[in-house]
């Protein structure tokens, strides 16, 4: 799947967001853990934010 693919994709999942991270392949959990972390704990923070 290509990213225009995938974020097709994105906008059909409700409160979903399209993060692109760059220098990662597949594992970008294991590739660079601090920022997937980082987006992790943003779209969570977004989340719980608008649900208080």
């Amino acid at each position: 799947m290509n990213l225009d693919e995938a974020k097709k994709i994105s906008r059909y999942i409700p409160n979903s967001t399209f993060e692109i991270m760059e220098m990662t392949g597949h594992a970008s959990i294991f590739f660079r853990p601090k920022l997937f972390s980082q987006i992790v704990k943003n779209f969570l923070s977004i989340k719980l934010w608008r649900n208080s």
